[in-house]
């Protein structure tokens, strides 16, 4: 899994760390933060893009 955190104020750190930490405990993905001078929308201040690999369910591509 990676994580990719998109801020509009690098202030914000320190909460998005927060909430990593109670999701994914002490294990937390591979991450990049990135500050941004703006989001699509005026009133966004974070976005979060995640890319994850789940394993196939009996039967489910199995080849």
């Amino acid at each position: 899994m990676k994580v990719v955190v998109y801020l509009t104020d690098i202030a914000d750190r320190a909460a998005v760390n927060t909430v990593r930490v109670h999701r994914f405990g002490k294990t937390r993905p591979t991450s990049t933060l990135v500050q941004i001078g703006a989001l699509v929308h005026p009133d966004a201040r974070v976005e979060i893009e995640t890319v994850a690999l789940l394993p196939p369910s009996h039967g489910e591509g199995a080849q």
